[in-house]
């Protein structure tokens, strides 16, 4: 079975009886594909779910993608949220 590439999506699971063994090896290599067919689409080259952090964080990936981008956009919004949140639990 090892031979075979797997192509692991969520919806897998309620069609093969090889699922369980396609999301194992996705998750052993880190892939986007264990986190549904349009996400994966939506990342373009980033393949893992490391590089989609580094991308996130400006460590890595190309910042003219249009994928690298959002996902930059909303790490910099969540860093607003989150920095906002603290100063309002932050009361005197």
């Amino acid at each position: 079975m090892a031979a075979v590439p797997a192509a692991y999506a969520p919806e897998c699971l309620s069609a093969c009886e090889l699922a369980f063994h396609c999301r194992d090896r996705a998750r052993a290599a880190d892939a986007v594909t264990r986190l549904g067919r349009p996400l994966r689409a939506e990342l373009g080259g980033l393949a893992t779910v490391g590089e989609v952090l580094a991308a996130a964080r400006g460590e890595s990936g190309d910042p003219d993608d249009p994928a690298v981008a959002a996902l930059r956009r909303a790490a910099a919004l969540r860093a607003e949220a989150l920095a906002a949140a603290a100063e309002v639990t932050a009361c005197p």
